[in-house]
């Protein structure tokens, strides 16, 4: 679960904490779909192409 950091009293700078969520993220995506790809695919190691536009 991903919370505001408001009122937390935390002494983290808002990049470093900006940071964390965002790798928070990053791994619950990661985890859902890699889950949902292996249970598809029945296959190991799966690697996924992400393309990303700039």
């Amino acid at each position: 679960m991903i919370r505001s950091s408001q009122g937390s009293g935390r002494d983290h700078p808002p990049t470093t904490e900006g940071h964390h969520r965002r790798h928070q993220l990053q791994q619950v995506i990661r985890r859902t779909v890699g889950g949902w790809a292996s249970g598809k695919i029945r296959r190991r190691p799966i690697v996924i192409p992400i393309v990303i536009e700039a």
